[in-house]
């Protein structure tokens, strides 16, 4: 029950994302600015959606020392500032493309592995459901979980 419930739910991300992919490519969107204290989806285009966090007091003053880079291509980016107060800004991308991959690849591995092991269990002369040997038989039923044989 629980996998079928991560199935659904990896299912729904990965439209969505997908939906936000291609919403990013046919009609790009400046969403808004990022304020204090808060985390703000900026920007939506080219394949990317762009975020920022943005914790503390307004900056004062700036120091590129500080400034740390985070990159994984095809799947984030992200920059963090640090200037000389207490201010801290984050700002990233996340590419939509190979999020919907990565999310769509369980459920897409999942909806292949059942019928794929049936078949081969068939080609085998084993039970569809249980997978016992079912050499020999002639009852027309699988002994060890009741499952009725389809002739060959």
């Amino acid at each position: 029950m629980i996998r079928k419930v991560v199935i659904v739910v990896l299912v729904l991300a990965a439209l969505g994302t997908w939906a936000l992919w291609a919403a990013s490519w046919v009609a790009p969107q400046h969403i808004g600015q990022v304020s204090q204290n808060s985390i703000h989806i900026y920007n939506l285009k080219e394949g990317r959606l762009w975020f920022g966090i943005h914790r503390n007091r307004k900056p004062l003053a700036w120091d590129d020392r500080y400034t740390r880079q985070v990159h994984i291509p095809m799947w984030f980016h992200i920059t963090r500032y640090r200037g000389q107060t207490a201010y801290r800004r984050y700002d990233g991308c996340i590419f939509l493309g190979s999020t919907t991959v990565v999310l769509a690849a369980y459920p897409a591995i999942a909806f292949i592995r059942g019928p794929l092991r049936r078949y081969r269990r068939r080609r085998r002369g084993l039970c569809v459901t249980c997978g016992y040997n079912l050499t020999g038989n002639e009852s027309g039923r699988c002994p060890e979980c009741a499952t009725e044989i389809e002739p060959s």
